[in-house]
């Protein structure tokens, strides 16, 4: 399978405190050793407990923040090694969507300069003709051209956000919980529109939500995150089916069934996930990161770190429980 981005031991380390000289220093590994790819038209989506690391693995990609270490290859070309003028030859060919429409729009320039702002070297009759013809793509009428953000309802907000990121024609579209902040009708409205781009422009998407229906619905496959690591990764149908990390077990779980005579195993994860300085770390090697929460935890995992296992065709899991096939 062709890969259009390659992610290879992604960290991002953020320092908590520094004791007298730097000694005794600790960090959170908000983004701990993370790999996974993303083939051309397709969707990955990346879930996970809030301050589970998912946004900061989507803006270290764009460079948006710098990592820590490791390597993020797109079309082949190590983009971290990247520099000035390089690394924006590759930012129109990957772009993001944000959580809040409500903040990403800047309320002093109106849709049109908002929408063009990444085009350059163009005349103002072009940049009306390119805006109108995304605008429209997104629908939204050419109408509002010379209105201001805050005219406009926050699903509208979020196509205009839409149509700046896909106007310069991107092969990647990060989406950063780009239809959490929306009501449950206007949600299924921009995940239809979403699912239309991508057949349209054969766009391929990271679709980080913490919404698992959300989830299912875009995405090809799944990458579930815990404390800065992937703990599975699995083709949608299969991780859905079929969960093997007691964590993806514990989150799908959780999910509301709305059919009240629908039966199926109650489980509840005790405690609760570990971050900021509660949770910053000196060394790697400590074990399962999920072992303090986790009902099945040996001694083993507490004491060493579970490699990621395959566990069927396209299916991996980080859990010691997990044989590898």
């Amino acid at each position: 399978m062709a890969k259009l981005l390659e992610v290879k031991d992604l960290k991002k380390y953020f320092p908590v405190r520094s004791a007298p000289l730097g000694f005794g220093r600790k960090w959170v590994k908000a983004v701990d050793r993370v790999s996974f790819t993303i083939a051309p038209g397709e969707t990955l989506g990346l879930v996970g407990e809030s301050g589970c690391g998912k946004t900061t693995v989507g803006r270290s990609i764009l460079r948006l923040i710098e990592p820590t270490g490791g390597k993020v290859f797109f079309k082949g070309t190590d983009i971290t090694s990247l520099a000035g003028k390089k690394v924006r030859l590759f930012r129109p060919k990957m772009q993001i969507v944000f959580q809040d429409p409500y903040s990403s729009l800047n309320p002093r320039m109106v849709v049109l300069d908002l929408v063009g702002e990444g085009l350059h070297g163009v005349s103002l009759q072009k940049k009306k003709d390119l805006v109108v013809g995304v605008l429209e793509r997104v629908g939204l009428s050419p109408e509002i051209l010379y209105h201001y953000p805050h005219e406009f309802s926050g699903g509208q907000r979020q196509r205009i956000a839409i149509a700046r990121a896909i106007l310069l024609q991107p092969e990647l579209l990060i989406c950063d919980e780009a239809v959490s902040a929306l009501d449950v009708s206007i949600q299924a409205q921009i995940i239809n529109l979403l699912i239309k781009l991508r057949q349209e422009m054969k766009m391929a998407y990271l679709f980080i939500s913490h919404d698992l229906a959300v989830v299912k619905h875009i995405s090809h496959r799944v990458a579930v995150m815990y404390l800065g690591q992937i703990m599975e990764v699995a083709p949608t149908k299969r991780l859905f089916a079929n969960p093997l990390h007691p964590y993806t077990k514990f989150l799908l779980a959780a999910v509301p069934v709305p059919d009240p005579e629908c039966k199926r195993e109650r489980l509840v994860l005790s405690g609760e996930a570990q971050m900021g300085a509660d949770f910053a770390r000196t060394r790697v090697d400590e074990g399962c990161c999920f072992a303090p929460r986790c009902p099945y935890a040996e001694d083993r995992c507490r004491r060493e770190e579970p490699p990621l296992v395959t566990a069927g065709k396209g299916h991996q899991v980080k859990c010691f429980l997990v044989k590898s096939k």
